[in-house]
């Protein structure tokens, strides 16, 4: 017998480099702002993106970097409630044996006693070892997506360095072995958005 006839498949949406650089500019702003925590500027450059990209690759990195800023936001908001609930004089350690001990805070801002003096943070500007303690403090150690949480924090954090982004990357690797499907996710680790660009032919512009 022969075979059955397949319909050809669609031919994918033509794109042009200058559509595809625009895509680009817009997902590195809007990492930017991640790494700056500024979730509305964050959202506003990621819902442009999804309008800005047509091809397959293209939507599911947007919605890899939009799953990403949901994991960050999260990140800040348990940094924001740990704090909230502390009381003047209470303390947690940081890494293995640094006390630190929490003085007060205003708005953005919190004051800790560190190494026998005062110091004022901005909770964007937390040195990470810092964030990751207080965080430590709401996210439960046994949930594996603690773990996704934390890395997406080191990854698009803006003083990421090749050592916190293998931190970041061990604990996305956990979190999948601990049976979190993180397979849509783990692109993420090597999204190269200037890439795109380069992906697309300089003959598509006549089209």
């Amino acid at each position: 017998e022969s075979p059955p006839s397949v319909a050809p498949p669609p031919a994918p949406p033509q794109v042009t480099r200058a559509e595809v650089t625009a895509l680009a500019t817009t997902l590195k702003a809007a990492r930017r702002a991640l790494g700056e925590q500024d979730f509305p500027q964050a959202a506003a450059q990621i819902a442009k993106a999804e309008s800005l990209a047509k091809l397959a690759q293209h939507r599911d990195a947007v919605a890899r970097l939009k799953e990403v800023s949901g994991y960050v936001e999260y990140f800040r908001n348990a940094i924001a409630t740990a704090l909230g609930e502390m009381q003047a004089g209470e303390s947690f350690t940081v890494g293995t044996s640094t006390e630190v001990a929490f003085v007060e805070m205003s708005k953005n801002k919190v004051t800790l006693h560190v190494g026998g003096m005062n110091r004022t943070y901005d909770l964007v500007e937390l040195p990470v070892g810092l964030a990751m303690a207080i965080a430590d403090l709401k996210l439960a150690d046994s949930n594996p997506v603690t773990r996704v949480v934390k890395g997406s924090y080191l990854l698009v954090h803006k003083r990421a360095d090749a050592e916190l982004i293998d931190k970041a990357k061990s604990w996305w690797q956990e979190a999948q072995a601990r049976g979190l499907d993180m397979t849509h996710l783990l692109p993420f680790l090597t999204d190269n958005y200037d890439a795109f660009v380069k992906d697309v032919p300089a003959e598509s512009e006549k089209n």
